[in-house]
């Protein structure tokens, strides 16, 4: 966060952007990057993958659901049709190697834990929403990214005191690694997300995110050796149609809302 903090100040739209304007985007950035990511790791330590991975899946529509509850955002038949053919989608994908399986984990903190970070994070996607009508998204990643950092460095210090050696392991594919962390899974990952919900309704950016398991399958797939399940067509049909059905018919954003956001 702090290599994205970096990258976001320096080329990010501050100009104007005021103390009270830092500290509201900051709250919205507690939930987003702080409570969030927090939350899903410790959530991640008490449970299995596949509770952790159902409740994620579980984002999608409970964002799209506040944002219809919320923010008033229209949704029509079609578009829950599409979010709930997505869900199954994905869904039917993580639950089906593990039907017949006695070994699935099972943790009431770690779940309730993970719960509250898809929570979590639907309220930044919906804060970013009602943002974007004052502030330019770069400027909210930017701040996301400044909080983050200093959200995260008191646990770094601890455990630095705890276990200074771990310094001397780290090897050049560390430092890539986060290098790749800050550049291209936060500082572009959360810039293009803010200029995305910018642009398109909350619940069409929550249903297109469906694609992302997929695109996850494959990457496994090619580099790691994992074995696609037979299920797996099935899934890329439901996930895609659901991605359609939303996608069609796009509602409209308020003039205002135009007319008081970013020109890239």
């Amino acid at each position: 966060f702090l290599i994205a903090a970096i990258l976001a100040v320096s080329f990010s739209e501050l100009k104007g952007l005021k103390l009270k304007d830092v500290g509201l985007i900051g709250i919205c950035a507690l939930f987003g990057i702080s409570l969030h990511i927090s939350l899903l790791l410790f959530g991640l330590q008490r449970t299995s993958a596949v509770d952790a991975t159902l409740l994620l899946t579980l984002s999608p529509i409970i964002t799209s659901l506040l944002a219809m509850l919320t923010i008033s955002e229209k949704i029509n038949s079609s578009h829950l049709l599409g979010i709930f053919a997505a869900f199954f989608g994905t869904a039917a994908y993580i639950v089906f190697p593990h039907l017949t399986s006695q070994n699935i984990g099972f943790d009431l903190i770690g779940d309730v834990l993970v719960l509250g970070a898809v929570l979590s994070g639907s309220v930044y996607i919906l804060s970013s929403k009602k943002l974007f009508e004052s502030y330019h998204p770069s400027a909210i990643a930017a701040v996301s990214f400044v909080v983050g950092t200093i959200s995260f460095f008191p646990g770094a210090v601890v455990e630095y005191v705890n276990n200074p050696v771990w310094v001397k392991q780290i090897s050049l594919f560390n430092i890539f690694s986060l290098l790749f962390l800050g550049v291209f899974s936060s500082f572009i990952a959360y810039l293009a997300l803010e200029w995305g919900l910018s642009k398109v309704a909350v619940h069409v950016n929550a249903t297109i995110s469906y694609i992302t398991p997929i695109i996850a399958i494959l990457i496994a797939t090619a580099f790691l050796g994992e074995r696609i399940e037979s299920i797996f067509l099935l899934s890329v049909i439901l996930i895609a149609s659901g991605i359609y059905l939303v996608t069609k018919h796009q509602p409209q954003l308020h003039p205002h809302f135009h007319s008081r956001t970013h020109k890239l």
